[in-house]
């Protein structure tokens, strides 16, 4: 009788132990969800999210393949998650993030199974707290980006290859779903191009050290090479597709003429990415935080590293080599250290810290305490990537700029303004990102939008209509300039934060007389000039008669009285594409009309051969009547 209650006693000990550990990963999983889901949509668009977006709409549209190369070039295996979100939810923010959260959740339970099966479930909850609470993983898991894909697929190839080893007889089936896992990998991001080199390292190590069967470890390379075959075909027929590649790998082009000093450089600056320095962009990460800024943590991973490579654990060495080859993409590109680059290291990312954690409790005993002290550090952690994720990054100007914050606010003010049907969006990339970006922000489809933006310093050009119900907005963050020109036409009735509100008002004294170009343009005349030195500024003021999508540039000639040009003012109609038949185009010039004898004007298209439009006489530009104001 005794005997069996000290047994019942162990199983009830056993039980409660096994269930509190359920109820931690299950919390660790909700407190992940949380900071993954949280507030969503609420910052802009940025532009490669948009891009995404474009590609998605592509592949609803019939267009399919393996890698597509808009967009610098994307492996497509994100795009068809992401579209069937985009399908089912609409055209929205969060049909474009969700895919993203959803994958940093399911990261957390794959950190912890792949742990589990190396370790132990005490090391692999850790682990998983880790990726749960970090601001590395939290961030890339807000994004409509597809780089959060590959350390689940990648993840889940090393969980199942551990599984295999595991066995007496490392079953030959598991090197398959490992290679199949890993060869999906592939489809994700461009840095899931380490995977195969990990696992030829894995496969030297055996050789060498192990002198173990190696066929289990061929199987996984082979099944890799089968399913990645194809992507790797298609990038080798069609070397443009990868271009991307060459403008960031200068430390790479650098090592292959023997100069190993941007390695190195780049190395340097990846030991610190944990503890003391971090990404210098704002556009991945709070600039130049590392990824443990909790200096516990970030003791107890260094601390991790040492200890792993003194017990050289089999298990051990196979952590410290998935996390070194996944700073591989980062050591051999610029801006070191990027950790959109080192993405692959996230389903051991937490092993170091646990594995120290375990030492300290062994060594010192009082484990309660430690595993408090811990708790309390990873409760710091959450509340610093909260602060971050929420506060600290969001506003940051450079956060704003590429998150397109500005036209984001327009967007839900133009959902309010109902009564306005006629809009101007001065933007950044009026013929390529700007108008996708207001056709997802926007909730209401019965605008008639047009785009400009600038073409060097400030706003040169600029397309409104004359109708009442017509409004020109201009963002602010950073501020768009307006052309010392246009401020009399576009004057600013309302400032917002991120925008300014403005509004046509005709030019009165135009000095030309109405001229057509090609049956595309009819030149109204001009502004007068208003004398700023030796400078004249001045609009010539168009409207449109046919709508094209072909670039083109509007010039003035200062000319002298042989004909000879003394100064001129080239301004590209950016936005063009978007403008609408009879709306008035508005374009600035500055010049220096000293000594000049004549002033002309005209269209053209900016690349060769430079075709110039045509009035109905035959000549290729018009004489401006330039009336000066002090």
């Amino acid at each position: 009788m005794q005997q069996g209650s000290v047994t019942s006693g162990h199983v009830d000990t056993t039980l409660m132990r096994k269930n509190w550990h359920q109820l931690a990963i299950v919390l660790t999983l909700l407190i992940g969800a949380f900071l993954r889901f949280w507030n969503l949509t609420t910052l802009g668009l940025e532009h490669d999210e948009v891009a995404n977006w474009l590609i998605d709409r592509s592949i609803l549209a019939g267009k399919h393949g393996i890698y597509f190369q808009e967009a610098y070039g994307h492996e497509a295996g994100f795009h068809y998650l992401q579209t069937l979100f985009v399908a089912l939810i609409g055209d929205n923010a969060l049909a474009l993030r969700l895919p993203a959260a959803l994958l940093g959740t399911l990261l957390i339970a794959v950190s912890y199974t792949f742990v589990r099966v190396l370790y132990d479930r005490q090391v692999a909850l850790i682990a998983a707290l880790i990726v749960a609470v970090t601001f590395f993983p939290v961030f890339y898991s807000r994004l409509a980006l597809r780089a959060i894909m590959l350390p689940v697929f990648s993840g889940l190839a090393g969980y199942f290859y551990w599984r295999g080893c595991k066995l007496q007889v490392a079953s030959r089936k598991w090197g398959a779903v490992a290679g199949l896992f890993a060869g999906l990998s592939a489809y994700t991001y461009m840095a899931s191009r380490v995977i195969p080199i990990f696992f030829i390292f894995v496969l030297i190590y055996q050789l060498i050290w192990q002198r173990r069967d190696i066929r289990f470890s061929l199987d996984v390379l082979l099944s890799y090479v089968v399913i990645a075959a194809p992507l790797y075909i298609y990038l080798a027929l069609t070397p443009s597709a990868d271009f991307r590649i060459s403008e960031i790998n200068l430390p790479l082009e650098q090592l292959r003429q023997l100069n190993v000093r941007p390695i190195l450089e780049n190395a340097w600056r990846i030991l610190g990415v944990w503890g003391w320095q971090g990404d210098p962009l704002w556009r991945q990460n709070v600039a130049g935080i590392p990824i443990f800024p909790t200096w516990y943590i970030a003791l107890l991973f260094y601390g991790g590293v040492l200890v792993m490579l003194w017990q050289r654990q089999p298990r051990d060495l196979f952590v410290l080599l998935w996390i070194a080859t996944a700073t591989i993409p980062s050591i051999v590109t610029i801006d070191a250290p990027s950790t959109i680059r080192m993405i692959n290291m996230l389903p051991l990312l937490g092993v170091p810290v646990a594995v120290a954690h375990r030492l300290i409790v062994e060594r010192l005993g009082s484990p309660r305490m430690w595993q408090f002290v811990l708790v309390l550090f990873l409760i710091s952690m959450f509340a610093r990537t909260t602060e971050m994720i929420f506060e600290t990054w969001p506003q940051s100007e450079e956060v704003q700029f590429v998150w397109q914050q500005s036209l984001t606010n327009m967007a839900d003010s133009l959902d309010e303004y109902i009564y306005l049907r006629n809009v101007t969006v001065i933007g950044w990339t009026p013929d390529t990102m700007d108008a996708p970006t207001m056709e997802l922000a926007l909730k209401r489809d019965d605008l008639a939008l047009r785009f400009a933006g600038r073409d060097g310093g400030s706003v040169e050009a600029v397309a409104v209509s004359t109708e009442e119900d017509a409004a020109i907005f201009r963002p602010l963050t950073p501020q768009l300039p307006l052309h010392p020109a246009l401020l009399p036409l576009l004057p600013s009735d309302i400032s917002y934060d991120d925008f300014d509100w403005h509004k046509y008002r005709p030019a009165g004294n135009l000095s030309a007389e109405n001229t057509p170009f090609d049956s595309q343009w009819q030149l109204l005349g001009n502004t007068p000039c208003e004398i700023d030195g030796n400078l004249c500024h001045f609009a010539t003021v168009w409207q449109v008669a046919q709508v094209g999508a072909e670039r083109q540039s509007v010039f003035v000639h200062v000319l002298d009285t042989t004909g000879e040009v003394l100064d001129q003012s080239d301004v590209q109609l950016n936005g063009r594409a978007s403008w609408q038949v009879d709306d008035i185009v508005l374009v600035a010039h500055t010049v220096d009309i000293t000594n000049s004898a004549e002033i002309r004007t005209g269209i053209y298209h900016p690349e060769p051969p430079y075709v110039r439009l045509q009035t109905p006489s035959g000549a290729d530009s018009v004489q401006l009547t330039v009336i000066t104001e002090q």
